[in-house]
């Protein structure tokens, strides 16, 4: 598990995942706690080990068999807490989680890699013109 707060700025946030992920799997219990206070209704990312090594299933690989399934959550803090805190949050879709908080106000951090992919921008050009009910037109005609 690693902890963040907002007192790091990105580049400091990514030299500590860095080396972070560079220790030994039993090693990674690291937790960068802040005394700063979330306050409740914040959108907060939190963690929970969802299956420890022995508790998951016999028909995984050996490499995945020797690691805890981990859930990483995001969602609405119900009570005012701190880094490390073990926290409920709601979810957008109104579920309900608990685990430990790691990160207040988490950015938007997934991507398709380091390439232009066109496919992508005329799915967007497409859904937005089905929602509007219009004809969508390949080149961006419209």
């Amino acid at each position: 598990m690693i902890c963040f707060c907002k007192d790091y700025t990105m580049e400091e946030r990514l030299n500590i995942e860095t080396i972070f992920r560079r220790l030994p799997v039993m090693e990674k219990e690291v937790v960068i706690m802040s005394s700063e206070r979330i306050a409740k209704g914040t959108w907060v990312r939190i963690h929970r080990v969802v299956l420890e090594p022995e508790e998951r299933t016999g028909k995984l690989p050996e490499d995945t068999k020797k690691v805890p399934l981990e859930m990483w959550v995001k969602g609405f803090l119900k009570e005012e807490a701190a880094i490390g805190d073990t926290v409920a949050i709601e979810t957008i879709t109104g579920r309900a989680e608990e685990g430990t908080l790691v990160e207040a106000e988490p950015v938007y951090e997934h991507g398709f890699g380091d390439i232009y992919i066109p496919e992508l921008l005329r799915i967007g050009l497409q859904a937005r013109a089905i929602m509007r009910d219009e004809e969508y037109c390949e080149g961006g005609d419209r």
